[in-house]
């Protein structure tokens, strides 16, 4: 039988939650813009599959839509939301393989 580390469990998404905790999380902000647009990961309802939401300000109609993670990032990876959300999957990443 293999032996249970004690101690801290290591954050799942480096903001500083056990990985345990985030079992009842629905989504995570990924940006809000100046004008009010908010961009989360989520999950699609209809899929199930994690997507970003986004939730456009009010003056824009306020729709919530959500985009497959992987078209969301091809559609246009120099906008914001689209690097605070390659920052946040850059914090699954356990930096002890990196090499040097």
């Amino acid at each position: 039988m293999m032996a249970q580390r004690r101690g801290r469990v290591p954050c799942a998404i480096g903001n500083g939650m056990p990985a345990n905790r985030l079992t009842g999380m629905t989504e995570r902000l990924i940006h809000k813009s100046s004008n009010g647009d908010v961009w989360a990961l989520a999950r699609d309802p209809d899929s199930k599959l994690p997507a970003v939401k986004h939730r456009p300000n009010a003056s824009s109609g306020g729709r919530t839509s959500y985009t497959d993670i992987g078209k969301f990032l091809r559609e246009g990876a120099g906008g914001p939301e689209h690097q605070a959300l390659l920052k946040l999957i850059g914090t699954l990443l356990d930096d002890a393989g990196r090499s040097s």
